[in-house]
């Protein structure tokens, strides 16, 4: 009966250490994909970061541009505003 009980404690330990061999190479593998991971989360928060930073800078020169305008809305509105006076003033003095 030693000779089952070793035989069936050797096929045991042999299936514990080929589970054992497998479990390694797995968890090998899982961490081999979490750094591969890690890696492609770094690059897109890279990338976002860029696309963010020239989204900024696009909404900053934007935001210049609108003000420029309004700059210049307001000076065309106020030579408008000078010439029709001046036609006003014209006329006026013509029917005189």
């Amino acid at each position: 009966m030693s000779t089952l009980y070793a035989i069936l404690r050797l096929a045991t330990e042999k299936m514990e250490e080929r589970n054992l061999d497998e479990m390694k190479k797995r968890l090998k593998e899982m961490e081999e994909e979490a750094t591969t991971l890690r890696e492609m989360q770094a690059k897109v928060e890279k990338e976002m970061g860029a696309v963010q930073d020239e989204m900024k800078k696009q909404l900053k020169e934007m935001e210049e541009e609108a003000t420029a305008l309004r700059e210049m809305q307001a000076k065309v509105e106020k030579e408008m505003g000078v010439v029709q006076g001046s036609k006003i003033l014209y006329l006026f003095f013509r029917f005189l």
